[in-house]
């Protein structure tokens, strides 16, 4: 059985996180860094994630809440 690799998953959901402006950085299970962003309900706001892949060691992603 061949396993998949993937460099990016993005879960989307109507689950509450947290109601901050900025995203937050928590570790996985494999101690890896997750990016988690929540920007709030009533779709007052809208949110961007930004995702740069240089190379396999060299990733990049900036998050950011701005007003609907």
């Amino acid at each position: 059985m061949t396993r998949e690799k993937y460099d990016l998953v993005i879960c989307l959901s109507h689950l509450g996180y947290d109601y901050k402006n900025e995203p937050t950085v928590v570790k996985n299970k494999k101690d890896k860094n997750v990016l988690v962003n929540q920007i709030g309900c009533y779709w007052l706001y809208l949110g961007r994630i930004d995702f740069h892949f240089y190379s396999q060691n060299n990733k990049t992603s900036y998050g950011s809440a701005m007003a609907v």
